[in-house]
């Protein structure tokens, strides 16, 4: 959410507007999936299924739109077939029987889908051939890409890599591979390397805006900690915030915590500057 959020609100290209509904497109299925996981009973893990697959049906979508893009391919007849596709696949998907039909109760835990009907199996089936397109799409160009480019590419060819393959094996149960579906923790790693790389190797050309944010993020952290942290001390040493010895005490801790937050703030500065956002 915070990824797609930030890519589409500072972003100014078609890029950054298809990587963050991309991103959109993973919540939703990942809030699907939580709440499977909480449901108390067979039809409201079912419901709940339907919501994930809302995200599922547009993640490979998205994705190959924004490698179209990105990459700039040719032959973009082929997003004029994904989409109706996937408009096909979202209204079935509340249909009863077409697309999802039953879920077993697996691993004493949750309700997984299962007996999947033979439109489902053609989503599978479509959904990993987009995904290897766009892998082999990233592999090839990365191999006739230079400098900034090739590790950008390098990048997000290793995110998508590790996020499919370790999302992909959540798929297994509903075919009675009862695999723990653990490895999905592998998608919001795949979307970690994406946000690396557009700190440190400009993909997308938002990092600045970022650089920012980040060097603010950690000076108010550290600016609130260290209020806690002292409120924590003044409740134990003096017995509340507001007593004599707190103020006198303040007046010495007040000029400090000026002095080493300006030295603290250059440092997050530097250090960002150094190990995130050196060509800048």
């Amino acid at each position: 959410l915070l990824e797609g959020l930030v890519v589409i609100a500072k972003g100014k290209r078609k890029i950054h507007f298809l990587w963050g509904v991309f991103c959109f497109s993973v919540m939703v299925w990942g809030i699907g999936v939580y709440k499977i996981a909480s449901a108390s009973n067979f039809s409201e893990a079912l419901l709940w299924w339907r919501i994930a697959y809302v995200g599922v049906i547009f993640i490979p979508i998205f994705l190959l739109h924004f490698i179209y893009e990105f990459l700039e391919l040719p032959k973009k007849w082929l997003l004029f077939i994904i989409y109706p596709i996937g408009l096909f696949f979202l209204i079935i998907n509340f249909i009863d029987g077409l697309f999802i039909k039953n879920a077993d109760y697996i691993f004493n835990q949750f309700y997984y889908l299962s007996s999947p009907p033979p439109l489902y199996l053609a989503f599978v089936g479509i959904f990993f051939a987009i995904v290897l397109f766009v892998l082999f799409s990233l592999w090839r160009a990365q191999r006739s890409a230079h400098s900034i480019k090739k590790a950008q590419l390098k990048y997000l060819f290793w995110a998508l890599l590790i996020g499919f393959s370790g999302g992909g094996t959540a798929f297994l149960p509903v075919f009675k591979i009862y695999f723990y579906p653990a490895l999905n923790a592998t998608i919001a790693l795949g979307i970690l390397i994406v946000a690396y790389a557009i700190l440190r190797y400009r993909f997308m050309d938002i990092r600045i805006v970022v650089r920012k944010t980040v060097i603010y993020f950690l000076s108010a952290g550290f600016a609130y900690g260290t209020f806690y942290l002292i409120t924590w001390l003044y409740n134990k040493s003096f017995g509340g915030v507001y007593t004599n010895g707190a103020y006198v005490l303040g007046l010495v801790i007040a000029p400090l915590f000026v002095l080493l937050f300006i030295w603290l703030n250059e440092k997050i500065k530097g250090i960002a500057n150094k190990y995130l956002f050196f060509s800048l």
